[in-house]
């Protein structure tokens, strides 16, 4: 079953606008959690988790995540403290900057956008090549999504504001029909929902 050109245009557009506010806050994340690393001495770090993870592991010992997360936090050595704030500053950083120039329309950053995305997608399979898991493997599907639709949206001449308008568009007109048809059901006459 084939999907026409203009709905197909539809779903590209939000696909492309979900991975850019993904990547948009995924940036803000690193980049905040990468500032405090810098200024926090591995036993203060340690100390921080602690406290974060230990409701967790009261109620629940087996909790897989909590325990992972305090046992990183307990063999951080200074010099592991600084490797991972530069990662994630400079991962967080770059990702920012490429949301920002791709939602003020910096079409000459489209090809740098997708230099850098396919560098972390390198990078994340290398990564999964020696410790597999299942978010890795979604962010590298995700990030491979973003790269070609990326391209496709340069390649066009679209924006990530021409995507906005028509994904906006879009969910205007599904309200609108969502309150018709709850209008209908209601028993409001036609002429008073439309």
């Amino acid at each position: 079953m084939w999907i026409d050109r203009r709905r197909r245009n539809r779903i590209i557009d939000a696909v492309f606008l979900y991975g850019v506010v993904t990547k948009g806050i995924d940036g803000f994340v690193e980049t905040a959690a990468g500032i405090p690393l810098l200024l926090l001495a591995p036993a203060q770090v340690h100390a921080i988790v602690l406290s974060l993870t230990d409701g967790t592991l009261d109620a629940h010992p087996h909790n897989w995540l909590a325990s992972w997360i305090l046992r990183t936090a307990s063999s951080l050595t200074s010099s592991g403290l600084l490797i991972g704030a530069a990662y994630l500053l400079f991962h967080g950083v770059l990702k920012l900057a490429i949301v920002v120039a791709l939602a003020t329309n910096k079409r000459r950053v489209y090809p740098w956008a997708i230099a850098a995305l396919g560098a972390f997608l390198v990078v994340q399979l290398i990564q999964l090549a020696f410790t597999p898991s299942i978010g890795l493997v979604l962010m590298s599907i995700l990030d491979a999504a973003i790269i070609a639709i990326t391209w496709r949206e340069w390649r066009h001449g679209r924006s990530l504001r021409t995507a906005w308008r028509s994904f906006s568009l879009d969910v205007l007109r599904f309200s609108r029909r969502l309150r018709g048809v709850r209008a209908y059901r209601s028993g409001i006459p036609s002429r008073e929902w439309s």
